[in-house]
């Protein structure tokens, strides 16, 4: 029997080759659909992607034009602020940078970022106001637990879509303070609370305070630094009294410790829950289950992270406590 759990964590963290050519195909589907809003000759564009043509001038529905003679220039395109700004456009959330401000509108309400690293930040911005990838989340008139807040993005977006309180929790000095001043700039104080802490196993991390949180940025001791502390899903169940809230976990690998440390009793109290796993999915899931959450999974994704080096498996779990 041990053998069997064993065979089948293996499974589960690894990406079958077939779900790797299929998720290939639709992120060339969703590119060229991209394209098509973000560019006036986008069939030229297209024929590029698909190897039919050596060089093109990509020409911004903005009016703007950049000429890309190699894939390198298209992928270096596609990683700077400028894509992002232009994505943002394209889907209506005409943007603009201001001193160190990136001031963009999301559903008619002007949203302002103190950002230090813009292109990073605009990339975020992209996931949580054109992508929504937290849509899925019922948060109107709830309670959320936004853990790994980064920059406040998220915790923005659940408070404008309707969030009755959002306790955001980023483990980084330097990034919490940023994610504060984001909240202060669009004036959400009153609906989201920005704490510096960590989620896992209870305890503290020495963390150096000029150390940026970016994406797939892994929480580690540092020897000299501020003390941050750790704490677990009881204890913030307990300290901000969540009860039918809802989750989203987002903290590059500390999601095993929060989950699988967790009662039934703290688990429970969300109905919903949204989490980023990156190494594998299934005691995430068989924990979930045995909570009486139903629970459903994104087949795991290759991904190589540029901050550790190392190989990760990621996807997405979706946790729904049935109604009574």
């Amino acid at each position: 029997m041990p053998e069997i759990a064993q065979e089948r964590r293996c499974l589960a963290a690894k990406p079958d080759r077939l779900a790797g050519i299929v998720q290939n195909v639709k992120g060339r589907l969703t590119q060229f659909r991209l394209i098509s809003r973000m560019f006036r000759n986008w069939p030229e564009l297209v024929l590029f992607r698909l190897g039919l043509r050596n060089q093109v001038i990509a020409k911004w529905r903005s009016g703007a034009s950049v000429a890309i003679h190699s894939l390198q220039d298209w992928y270096n395109l596609q990683r700077g602020c400028l894509w992002s700004m232009e994505l943002l456009k394209a889907y209506c959330c005409p943007v603009c940078v201001r001193d160190d401000k990136i001031e963009l509108t999301f559903r008619g309400k002007p949203l302002r970022f103190q950002a230090e690293s813009v292109a990073i930040s605009f990339g975020m911005l992209v996931e949580q106001f054109v992508n929504e990838q937290y849509k899925w989340l019922c948060v109107r008139g709830k309670q959320v637990l936004d853990v790994g807040a980064n920059i406040g993005d998220s915790a923005i977006y659940f408070a404008l879509n309707g969030a009755a309180h959002v306790y955001a929790l980023e483990p980084y000095p330097y990034t919490y303070l940023q994610a504060r001043r984001n909240v202060e700039l669009n004036d959400l104080e009153r609906q989201v609370t920005v704490l510096n802490m960590g989620c896992g196993q209870e305890g503290m991390v020495t963390v150096n305070p000029e150390l940026k949180s970016e994406p797939s940025s892994n929480l580690v001791q540092h020897e000299t630094g501020e003390m941050v502390p750790i704490v677990s899903l009881k204890r913030i169940v307990e300290s901000y009294g969540l009860s039918d809230a809802v989750a989203k976990i987002d903290c590059e690998g500390c999601e095993y410790a929060l989950i699988l440390g967790a009662g039934d009793e703290e688990l429970r109290a969300f109905s919903q829950m949204m989490i980023e796993y990156h190494h594998g999915y299934q005691d995430l899931v068989d924990r979930l289950k045995k909570a009486g959450f139903q629970v459903t999974h994104t087949r795991p994704v290759d991904f190589q992270n540029v901050v550790t080096g190392r190989s990760e498996v990621v996807g997405f779990i979706k946790a729904m406590k049935p109604s009574k």
